[in-house]
């Protein structure tokens, strides 16, 4: 009879140390959604209903205990990125600009603070009710529902809601944290100062929109990506008052009224994480739909190739592409002759391209496509000449008639008669992730770390602190 070999002292207490790292994180911290059949939505008083309807939990298939325990010593050993003070610190969210009056809502009272020059500061404090900010002629002119006022000239006010539970609403809109304003150029810059996980709690939501819990990883990882996103800009602060514009420039924010529960949930079990490539944080672009083809950097926008944001297929086993179940999978788009004149005419100059002064449009040739089948060069042949179209510049001068940007530039286009039409495929730019094929890798079953690494090959997720 053979006999078994015994334990050794030194792998009996690894084999104890990764039983126990398993176990400490997998038992989490008790958040009351887990358990509440109707969890709250915020902590705090607002004029909607406090509480959202429970989702129902879908079953999940059950895991191998090596396939868990596997997850649960990445969690424990996953890699650190040490913060410097300027992105530990709260994040700048542009608002808006461009107003002479806004109209602030403290539904608790506020309190003011008022930055006269460097190092003078001086305190006001408002009762509950609306407050009217106004600048004119270089003042700042402040005044509360109940009488109180301030006016003279200021670098910046800040206002602070007197009940941290109860966030302040600036044109109706509420936002965690502070509220800020500076004169620029004669109008009002309105900045929101918040803790970065809290601002990611009003971008996950409208990034990705509402999602079923089988969609969670998708969200998880629009989490990382957003805040990787944020921190880039958080790290490389400049002489401005903001870090980041909370619009489609960056990333759409719409405060504490995007907030939801899911979403929320993805934010909570990422927090901290981000990507890395070569030490240091990765470039996180994404968009909505990519058609079954992701786009390089270089190619849309120019500079120098980054090998995590290259042109990359994006379909699924069968040959499909992730994102099929995007509304954006097939569109078209058509113009009157006349229409599209006038909207070349008022977006060349914001397209970056010099054209003669023609009176109207003959007709449109793609010279060139990417490999990805986005259009490199499209010539546009008009009663004076001819000229050149680029990259992603396409989609800013081929505006809709609404307004909007062309959906992608992966399209063909033609004359007939007296209308123009575009058909394409996809959504956005191209780079980076694909919005709706995460979501369709997320039902499939795909973690948020095998999402991440598809859409950005060869960067490294950590933890940042």
């Amino acid at each position: 009879m053979k006999l078994q070999p015994k334990l050794s002292t030194s792998k009996f207490f690894f084999l104890s140390f990764l039983i126990g790292a398993f176990c400490l994180v997998q038992a989490g911290p008790p958040f009351p959604e887990v358990w509440n059949p109707n969890p709250l939505k915020y902590p705090y008083v607002v004029n909607e209903s406090l509480y959202l309807t429970a989702s129902p939990r879908q079953a999940k298939p059950a895991a191998s205990l090596l396939t868990s325990l596997s997850k649960k010593i990445a969690e424990v050993f996953t890699r650190t990125f040490p913060l410097p003070p300027s992105g530990r610190g709260p994040i700048r969210v542009l608002l808006q600009e461009g107003d002479e009056k806004l109209v602030l809502s403290a539904p608790s009272g506020a309190d003011l603070q008022c930055f006269r020059s460097a190092g003078s500061m001086s305190r006001e404090r408002f009762f509950p009710g609306t407050i009217q900010i106004e600048l004119k002629r270089g003042e700042f002119r402040v005044s509360g529902s109940k009488g109180h006022a301030f006016s003279g000239k200021a670098i910046g006010l800040r206002f602070v809601t007197q009940d941290s539970t109860v966030p302040l609403k600036l044109n109706g809109k509420a936002y965690r944290g502070t509220l800020e304003f500076y004169p620029d150029d004669g109008s009002i810059q309105s900045i929101n100062v918040l803790p970065l996980e809290d601002y990611l709690r009003g971008v996950v939501p409208l990034e990705m929109g509402h999602r079923s819990e089988q969609e969670l990883e998708a969200l998880k990882a629009q989490a990382v990506a957003a805040r990787t996103y944020a921190l880039k800009f958080m790290l490389t602060h400049d002489s401005s008052n903001f870090d980041i514009r909370g619009s489609i420039e960056d990333q759409v924010y719409g405060g504490v009224g995007a907030e939801y529960l899911l979403s929320d949930q993805a934010i909570r079990e990422t927090k901290g994480r981000v990507l890395l490539y070569a030490d240091t944080l990765a470039m996180c672009y994404y968009h909505s739909t990519c058609g079954g083809m992701t786009a390089s950097r270089n190619e849309v926008w120019g500079g120098a190739v980054i090998p995590y944001l290259v042109t990359t297929s994006d379909r699924d086993p069968s040959g499909k592409p992730w994102c099929q179940a995007s509304h954006y999978m097939q569109w078209s788009e058509s113009w009157s002759l006349a229409e599209l004149t006038d909207i070349l005419r008022n977006n060349l100059e914001n397209a970056g391209v010099r054209a003669p002064a023609f009176r109207r449009l003959k007709d449109f040739r793609v010279k060139s496509r990417f490999a990805d089948g986005r259009v490199n060069v499209l010539e546009v042949k008009t009663d004076r000449g001819a000229f050149e179209l680029h990259g992603d510049k396409i989609r800013v001068a081929l505006k809709t008639a609404t307004g909007r940007m062309l959906e992608s530039a992966r399209f063909d286009i033609v004359v007939q008669e007296d209308r123009v039409i575009a058909r394409g495929n996809g959504y956005g730019h191209g780079v980076g992730m694909c919005q709706m094929g995460a979501l369709g890798r997320a039902v499939a079953g795909q973690s948020f770390r095998e999402i991440l690494a598809a859409y950005y090959p060869g960067t490294v997720l950590a933890l940042a602190k």
